[in-house]
């Protein structure tokens, strides 16, 4: 096993977590996201207080189609650290598309919005947030929450278009 033998040459642990972050890396860019996950799940091992590796896990679990496993990891981060905005969106994502469940959805988006606001003071800054929202708004009907979310979203797509022009 490729983690064994890295593990038996690199003596720091920040030496090896640094490699092997690469390597679960490459194996995701490569859509190898058996192998992917087995690198994270041996990160994870070494420091289970670190739930950004554990929303890496199920992101690669709903990447590879197995979306009953990635909801459970995203609502296990949430118990650990119901912080972690992106774990409501993402577990929001998978009830809206996949389990036709607009409720829980909505449910966990605005969620997701309400930390974001207490977390930081600002609206959040999530593209994929304000799109869900601004289809629950139509589908319920209600034209000016739509329109209020549709500029917000207006608004994070208006500033990424001016950061990535200044680069």
């Amino acid at each position: 096993e490729l983690y064994k033998e890295i593990k038996d040459k690199f003596s720091t642990d920040s030496l090896l977590n640094s490699l092997s972050y690469s390597i679960a890396n490459a194996y995701t860019n490569s859509k190898d996201f058996k192998k992917a996950i087995e690198f994270y799940d041996k990160i994870y091992s070494v420091d289970t207080t670190n739930n950004s590796i554990k929303l890496q896990i199920a992101d690669l679990y709903k990447q590879s189609g197995n979306k009953k496993k990635a909801l459970s990891i995203y609502n296990n981060v949430i118990k650990k650290d119901s912080s972690m905005t992106n774990a409501y969106i993402e577990a929001g994502i998978i009830y809206y598309e996949d389990l036709s469940n607009r409720d829980k959805a909505k449910q966990y988006f605005n969620t997701a919005y309400e930390r974001e606001l207490k977390n930081t003071g600002n609206s959040p800054y999530n593209f994929k947030l304000y799109y869900y929202l601004c289809k629950i708004a139509i589908s319920e009907n209600r034209k000016m929450d739509a329109i209020f979310t549709y500029l917000e979203m207006k608004q994070i797509y208006s500033a990424t278009v001016d950061e990535s022009k200044q680069k």
